[in-house]
């Protein structure tokens, strides 16, 4: 019983591992990954017009990114991209939607 529940408190530490875009320096050794997700999204043409509210990552090369992104209309999108942590660099956004690749 002991183990499970030290698993479970392990798992539990490292899936609510987050980070936000101004607290991504300084990071512990553990959200190192985190980081990655991070440091990925601020090289994706999402970026220019998306600010970065939360990078998770999940292992795995897994991502969970929200942002708020500019829609034509002058309005913001609150967009929410779960996947392949590869794929975060080609994020886009698409009148306030975060889209793989492009529009």
């Amino acid at each position: 019983m002991k183990v499970s529940i030290i698993t479970f408190g392990l798992f539990a530490a490292l899936a609510s591992a987050s980070v936000s875009a101004e607290e991504s320096n300084g990071l512990p050794l553990m959200m190192m990954g985190t980081q990655s997700c991070a440091a990925a999204f601020n090289q994706s043409g999402a970026s220019g017009s998306c600010r970065l509210t939360n990078a998770q990552d999940f292992g795995n090369n897994y991502c969970q990114i929200t942002a708020d992104c500019c829609r034509h209309d002058g309005s913001m999108g609150h967009p929410l991209y779960q996947g392949s942590k590869s794929n975060v660099a080609r994020l886009q956004n698409c009148d306030g939607s975060l889209r793989v690749g492009g529009c």
